[in-house]
Parts: C-alpha cells; sequence; structure tokens
C-alpha cells in the first residue's frame, strides 16, 4: 500500500548550474505526508466520530468506522495537553503516519487520539502499541 507521496526532488542533493550551489536535503519529516486520499475531511472526521467503534488502550484512543471505500483513511489528532509546543506533536504525528503506511490495514476510518505517553517513543514501539491496539478490533484479529 501506497500511503505516500514520492519523496520530493528537493530532497536529493542537486547542483544549481545557474546559482552554483550545492542544495542539502532538508529535514526527512518534511516528506511524511499522508497522500490527500488516505486523509480525512472535516465532515467525514465528524461523521467517523459520531457512527464508530470505540477502542482504548493506555496509549492510545481510536475510533474505527466503516467507509465505502477500498482503502483506509486516517486522522492523527494530538491535542494541546500532550505538550504545549507544537513541534513536538507535529512529529508525534508524523511518526504515527509513517508507522501507518507500513501496515495493511483493511478498508476503513481510523481516528487516533495518542497520549502522552506516546510523546518519546521510536517508530518500531509505536507500532507495537498501534498493533496492539488494532488486534481489539473483530475483523484483525
Amino acid at each position: 500500500m501506497d500511503l505516500w507521496r514520492e519523496t520530493p526532488p528537493a530532497l536529493v542533493k542537486t547542483f544549481s548550474s545557474a546559482v552554483g550551489l550545492l542544495v542539502e536535503p532538508v529535514s526527512p519529516y518534511n516528506y511524511y505526508m499522508l497522500a490527500k486520499k488516505y486523509r480525512l475531511t472535516h465532515y467525514e472526521f465528524l461523521l467517523a466520530k459520531k457512527t464508530g467503534k470505540q477502542l482504548r488502550s493506555e496509549d492510545f484512543s481510536a475510533i474505527v468506522a466503516n467507509n465505502k471505500l477500498e482503502h483506509p483513511r486516517f486522522a492523527v489528532v494530538t491535542s494541546a495537553k500532550l505538550s504545549k509546543r507544537a513541534v513536538v506533536r507535529n512529529k508525534l504525528r508524523r511518526q504515527i503516519y509513517d508507522v501507518l503506511g507500513t501496515k495493511n490495514l483493511p478498508s476503513g476510518d481510523y481516528l487516533l487520539f495518542p497520549r502522552a505517553s506516546m510523546l518519546n517513543l521510536t517508530n518500531e514501539e509505536i507500532g507495537f502499541k498501534l498493533d496492539s491496539l488494532l488486534s481489539k478490533l473483530p475483523g484483525l484479529a
């Protein structure tokens, strides 16, 4: 499942003959964006929140709702309760999107609400915690 946009050419070292500068790659976190078809709009988010099934673990809360598409859609909600700094919240969101890109999940709308205990975990640990949460779904066990 290819959830990610291709790496932009700006991330590859290129030589600009017009300016004569060597352009260094930017931070790797800049290209971990979810492709638009895998994102939820505001209306779809509210609908999934209203109709979905809620799952809880010590590190995540999740709401999973059915959709009529052939692919899953995601939303990760990182509130200011996690951290006052948006940089920290956005890093966690990108890490979760990175882990979700490696999962082969069935069609559905997934709303994920991480808790503060997730802030200092690696991608592998986040993946393990996400697997344990999603294993509570009847269709994924």
